[in-house]
């Protein structure tokens, strides 16, 4: 089972957050999410956050199919077969370099859903990039998996804040995890992967978790497969648990920093 390493945290909290109230609706988690490209428009390097969901083939796996296309020319580049853990999840694996230059510099990734004998269930996630431009962007979202034997827990979606204190020590990535209870072997779903680079921290970007649920961030750096936890200002007193409407400008800012000593940021300019 991963390790999971906890640190003391400094930080004010600062109002944010959402509003919108349903009725009760299924837990809504991602299981995989592109969530970092880099080309030279020769070659392509990614990273994809991987979510055990279930076991494929009687050994405790979980198994994917990554391809990666050129968008407009339609030859395929490149595909890799990954296997996942229920103890190794979530987790950040990172492309070799894919060599391919498409045309009109745009790549196409996709990520499919394998059963145990490696037929495909499903496309989970699809994602162009253009090398050109940096842009990136979906034709539509992600497949969600969808918890629907503890349903009764979820009224509503909200918005909620992530600053960091300080910066990133080393190129890594954030994992922005959700569960019902406060306690650390609580079962956890994914809301969003960042990718945050070497000396860039998190100023005020926004996640959507559940209502009335707990947010856990961890960061797993490129050179260390282990999930650091960065707690919020409430740690360890108390978990950060998230409001029960959307509305910005309500729920507080989960304020945390990054682990390894990672440098104090510049104040964030103001108009």
């Amino acid at each position: 089972m991963r390790r999971y390493v906890l640190m003391t945290v400094m930080a004010l909290a600062i109002a944010l957050g959402g509003f919108a109230i349903t009725p009760p609706q299924d837990a809504g988690s991602l299981n995989v999410f592109i969530a970092k490209m880099k080309s030279d428009c020769s070659s392509i390097r990614f990273g994809v956050t991987l979510v055990y969901q279930r076991d494929d083939d009687g050994f405790q796996k979980d198994w994917f199919l990554v391809q990666v296309y050129d968008q407009v020319g339609g030859g395929r580049y490149a595909e890799f077969v990954q296997g996942i853990e229920e103890g190794e999840s979530p987790f950040f694996w990172v492309s070799p370099r894919v060599e391919g230059a498409p045309l009109k510099s745009k790549y196409r990734i996709e990520i499919y859903d394998l059963d145990g004998d490696g037929n495909i269930l499903g496309l989970i996630d699809r994602v162009y990039y253009d090398c050109v431009t940096g842009d990136s962007w979906r034709d539509e979202d992600p497949d969600f998996w969808t918890d629907e034997t503890k349903d009764q827990n979820i009224t509503c979606y909200t918005t909620h804040g992530i600053y960091t204190t300080n910066t990133a020590s080393e190129d890594g990535n954030v994992m922005v995890m959700w569960s019902y209870s406060k306690d650390e072997g609580a079962e956890k779903f994914l809301v969003e992967s960042i990718f945050v680079e070497q000396g860039k921290g998190l100023d005020e970007v926004y996640v959507d978790p559940p209502c009335n649920v707990y947010i856990w961030l961890y960061f797993q750096p490129l050179s260390d497969n282990r999930l650091y936890y960065m707690p919020s200002q409430y740690w360890p007193h108390d978990h950060y648990g998230t409001g029960e409407i959307f509305d910005v400008g309500v729920n507080p800012m989960y304020n945390t920093f990054f682990p390894f000593d990672g440098p104090v940021r510049t104040p964030t300019p103001f108009p």
